[in-house]
């Protein structure tokens, strides 16, 4: 089965690191902030003007994927793009040494990919970090691991992921939640993750990605599933709350963005839900996933 609704495309960018690059502790908001300012460096042609108010920001890519917010009363729209951080647990990368992160986007924003990478390659030699150090793109790979990107050069590609949903049988299934995960449910931030509250959660983005990046139509009865949802239990838990803050120059704000991390095996027919679970592995979950929060695995038993 493949999942049409919503195109994505997914690029692992490895780096070398041309200088000590010193994280904090995540570094998955480093590079999201980073990469913000270097993209509104390269897009901006009226330095001063306020995003909302420029009449620029329905072609600047800056404004898409970060400042645009919905016409329909919603307080806020999910941004159309992920990024996975390196996951070695050291905060320095030291001179000569490589790194790989990832970059996910979704929908029509995918044709703006040359831009994003710009934007990369003027981040490194800006630099990033506590110690501002420089990198240098060795490459880019796509989501089957074909060279989009190297010496330099951008190759043109023509095909974006189609999530192909493989089978999976039985009664059990583990979500291993890798990075924190902050699923807000009944106006509180839950350490519960029933299997209702997953689904109703995913749902509601791959719902909303669909609508306001695609010209797609997301044909599914959301409230039918959630109801079948509650029939799948929790058998096995063995999740913590996780809480680390970061500071947002762009709101000149402190933010603590704790979530849970952990494994969760959950018992009943899960055939109804796979196609959106496995999208989910790459949408992320909950709130903050620019940053690479919310991320999960499928892990069949």
């Amino acid at each position: 089965m493949r999942i049409d609704f919503l195109p994505m495309a997914k690029y692992t960018i490895t780096a070398e690191a041309l200088e000590d690059i010193q994280f904090p502790f995540y570094k998955g908001a480093t590079i999201r902030g980073g990469f913000g300012y270097a993209l509104k460096r390269i897009s901006c042609v009226q330095r001063r003007a306020i995003c909302e108010s420029c009449i620029l920001r329905d072609n600047c890519v800056y404004f898409l994927l970060f400042e645009k917010n919905a016409d329909s009363g919603l307080k806020e729209i999910p941004r159309p793009f992920v990024i996975e951080p390196p996951q070695c647990p050291r905060k320095k990368i030291p001179t000569g040494e490589s790194f790989s992160f990832n970059l996910i986007l979704f929908g029509n924003l995918i044709r703006y990919f040359p831009n994003m990478l710009y934007a990369f390659i003027k981040l490194g030699e800006r630099g990033f970090g506590n110690t501002r150090g420089r990198y240098r793109i060795k490459n880019i790979t796509n989501l089957i691991g074909e060279v989009v990107y190297e010496n330099g050069r951008l190759k043109r590609e023509e095909n974006t992921g189609r999530i192909e949903v493989p089978e999976i049988r039985g009664d059990f299934l583990q979500l291993t939640f890798l990075t924190p995960t902050r699923i807000k449910y009944k106006a509180h931030y839950t350490d519960s993750p029933e299997f209702y509250i997953i689904v109703k959660t995913l749902l509601r983005r791959l719902k909303l990605l669909t609508r306001f990046y695609t010209e797609e139509k997301f044909d599914v009865d959301s409230g039918k599933l959630t109801e079948m949802s509650k029939k799948v239990r929790i058998v096995q838990k063995n999740i913590r709350w996780f809480d680390w803050d970061r500071y947002s120059s762009r709101q000149k704000v402190r933010m603590k963005l704790g979530g849970f991390i952990g494994d969760v095996l959950y018992e009943g027919d899960f055939e109804s839900f796979l196609p959106y679970l496995f999208l989910g592995e790459y949408t992320h979950i909950g709130k903050n996933c620019t940053f690479g929060l919310g991320k999960y695995k499928i892990v069949k038993h």
